[in-house]
């Protein structure tokens, strides 16, 4: 759903060409700014890092750089950036474009033909999926890869229930034993009716027991169920509605029945809609809110 772009920072020389590249990310596109180096703006021509040029670089990024992404640690000062690419991240399945001088083949993307009329540059911010098991998280993986808090929300996702576990068991299996990821919570939003005092119990040792395996924080948010209808999937990195939700069709019966409809639309959110769900499902219509740590439950 989101694919990220490296870019040559010797070939950027004035305003124009560097707005040229950095109006085709926007929180709301599919297309990320992938940083690498890290030390990006550093090696931006000199004259691109004085004057006027260095003042609306540094508003730019100071309003934008949330949005970037460190994709990489390592690089060789004594190669040329080309070459850092083809030797570190060039592989990378979310690399969508190399954005260069020259080069043209594969990945790379010539700096004059950056636009949305490439096709590797066109990516659409919406799509049809399908709700078999595991097609929307093959789809949303690269959001959940980069993010820092991700919030599930979903009045009926009752995590104790297989068609909707189905949909957490690869982000469990992303970050089970992997340390130093970028993932610092993961949060749950579910309505009152699906949190009940009939399966309290097991829905707080599944949450215990995905805390465990990830061993990053997990977070329960139970709203109130006349506030909390359509789907989501929150993040600092991208965002996006789910027209039917994070359960799949596992629950369909042989003769095809049950299981709801086949095919899932979901799209991507503005940064406004982004915060003001944020808003609205972690503050103003929280009922209660649990922190599941290594050793406790905290009720906030």
């Amino acid at each position: 759903m989101i694919y990220g772009y490296a870019v040559d920072p010797g070939v950027i020389s004035n305003d124009l060409e560097f707005f040229h590249v950095f109006d085709k990310f926007d929180y709301s596109s599919a297309r990320r700014f992938f940083k690498y180096p890290k030390n990006w703006k550093q090696l931006l021509p000199s004259d691109m890092r004085d004057g006027l040029t260095k003042k609306r670089l540094k508003r730019f990024l100071e309003k934008n750089e949330v949005f970037f992404i460190d994709i990489c640690d390592e690089y060789d000062g004594n190669d040329k950036w080309l070459k850092n690419v083809e030797n570190n991240i060039l592989d990378f399945d979310e690399l969508k474009g190399v954005v260069n001088k020259n080069k043209e083949s594969n990945k790379y993307i010539k700096l004059s033909d950056f636009n949305n009329s490439h096709e590797r540059v066109d990516i659409n911010n919406s799509m049809k999926v399908s709700r078999e098991t595991g097609c929307l998280f093959k789809e949303i993986k690269n959001i959940i890869k980069f993010s820092k808090r991700i919030y599930l929300v979903d009045p009926y996702f009752d995590i104790t229930k297989d068609e909707c576990y189905n949909f957490i068991d690869p982000l469990i299996k992303m970050y089970e034993g992997v340390l130093g990821s970028r993932l610092m919570s993961l949060n749950f939003c579910v309505s009152d009716k699906t949190f009940t005092p009939e399966n309290q119990i097991s829905f707080k040792g599944k949450l215990n027991d995905i805390r465990s395996k990830i061993n990053r924080d997990v977070e329960l948010y139970i709203i109130e169920d006349a506030k909390i209808h359509n789907r989501f999937l929150l993040s600092n990195i991208a965002s996006v509605s789910i027209g039917n939700g994070l359960s799949d069709n596992s629950n369909k019966k042989e003769d095809g029945t049950g299981g709801g409809c086949e095919d899932d639309d979901v799209s991507l959110l503005s940064y406004k809609h982004y915060k003001d769900r944020l808003s609205d499902y972690t503050l103003n219509y929280v009922q209660k809110h649990l922190i599941f740590k290594e050793h406790e439950i905290v009720e906030v």
